[in-house]
């Protein structure tokens, strides 16, 4: 059951990886947390996403006091690690997730060395992939066109 699991993840990682190099979009943040996104606790906290709730270095602000710091995650968003200024995944990838971050590196800006070494791997493999497809196959796989003919 676990390799499965495992199998699904994958594909959804490389499915999602195929999309963005089909679109051609360079993605400049890895996700929507203290951006498009916040998660509140039970006591009116507002944190970047629900991974950092309970941590009060990552707090943007309090509902009852109607306070929100947008600053504490939204300036560190947009900077591009150092390590990543070079990377084929740069695009796609944008130093991983925050939270992942801090807790395998203790910086939300420093990408751990597992979580790039696996994001290349994927990359890479998305790309064989899309190089392999024929402009059907891209037309049934983004839903361009349906595969059922209609």
């Amino acid at each position: 059951m676990r390799d499965k699991y495992k199998e699904c993840i994958a594909r959804h990682n490389l499915y999602s990886i195929l999309r963005e190099i089909h679109e051609g979009k360079k993605r400049n943040v890895y996700c929507a947390a203290g951006f498009k996104a916040i998660s509140i606790d039970i006591d009116g906290y507002i944190y970047p996403c629900h991974r950092f709730v309970g941590d009060k270095e990552f707090c943007m602000g309090d509902v009852s006091t109607n306070v929100f710091e947008h600053d504490v995650i939204y300036n560190q968003l947009y900077k591009i690690p150092e390590k990543c200024k070079y990377c084929i995944c740069q695009s796609i990838c944008s130093g991983g997730c925050m939270h992942d971050n801090l807790l395998l590196m203790k910086n939300i800006n420093i990408p751990a060395e597992c979580n790039c070494k696996l994001q290349k791997v994927l990359t890479e493999q998305a790309l064989k992939i899309y190089i392999s497809l024929t402009d059907i196959d891209k037309k049934y796989l983004f839903g361009e066109e349906s595969c059922y003919g209609g």
